[in-house]
């Protein structure tokens, strides 16, 4: 076997390890959530912007008391209770995350209680507005999609998801082959860049693969532009810093000489 498909293979083993997928799915979001979502949940997407990255994933807080407890009925459920000194306009929402994080926890009934100690009134609001309580999500299974929908869109991305369709193990051959027609014919290519074959290489590791559609990856012929390797960009940047250094080695020689002769 050749260099290059031990490369391929290697490739094949290597993809949808780590974040990966994480990676993939964060880079191509605004090209695959506009169409698919607008067409599952009803509605046009007008304008996006990008908020931060990171949501912070813990949440260190403590809370006042926390019980499991029994009510008259027989029915089990946790008690928890804050107690508040002064008034907080946000206490409303820190009970929600509070909420969130007992309830993922325990799976049980939360009856929240906040004991307020302050000398005035308080105003502090005790129910969430209904846009913000949070009920349920959607949930779009690519894999009871038709591939026929992604293999309509004129959006590479979108294509792509094919191979993560509604078909057979049997039909995944047949539906990847379609696939790279549709998105050769789209960006008008002979072949597949190296960047598009590494991304249906990312996404069929998310199916079972049998050894037609590797052998097919490994075959694929592909154009390869070696300037956005990245690789090659630190080759050409350290030939840059080594080809600089050379060039003030020489600057300096040439200096000393120039001093040696007026010096003479």
């Amino acid at each position: 076997m050749s260099n290059k498909k031990n490369d391929r293979r290697d490739k094949l083993k290597l993809l949808g390890e780590g974040n990966d997928y994480d990676r993939y799915f964060r880079e191509k979001a605004p090209a695959l959530f506009t169409p698919l979502i607008e067409k599952r949940l009803g509605f046009r997407i007008i304008h996006s912007q990008a908020l931060q990255d990171k949501i912070v994933k813990t949440l260190e807080r403590e809370v006042d008391f926390l019980y499991k407890i029994k009510s008259d009925t027989g029915k089990e459920m946790l008690l928890h209770i804050e107690f508040q000194t002064k008034k907080d306009y946000e206490m409303i929402y820190r009970m929600q995350e509070y909420h969130a994080l007992i309830y993922s926890k325990y799976k049980l009934l939360i009856k929240h209680v906040v004991v307020y100690l302050g000398t005035n009134k308080s105003k502090m609001i005790t129910t969430l507005p209904d846009d913000g309580v949070f009920t349920s999500y959607e949930l779009i299974c690519l894999n009871e999609i038709d591939p026929a929908e992604f293999l309509d869109s004129d959006v590479p991305e979108m294509v792509s998801l094919a191979v993560l369709g509604n078909c057979d193990k049997e039909q995944l051959s047949e539906i990847f082959d379609l696939t790279v027609n549709k998105l050769k014919l789209i960006l008008e290519q002979e072949k597949l860049s190296f960047a598009y074959v590494d991304q249906l290489t990312l996404l069929l590791r998310l199916r079972t693969l049998d050894n037609k559609i590797i052998k097919k990856l490994e075959d694929m012929p592909i154009t390869y532009d070696i300037e956005k390797d990245i690789l090659y960009q630190r080759g050409m940047t350290k030939g840059k810093v080594e080809g600089k250094v050379e060039e003030s080695k020489l600057q300096k020689a040439k200096r000393e000489a120039e001093i040696e002769l007026l010096v003479i």
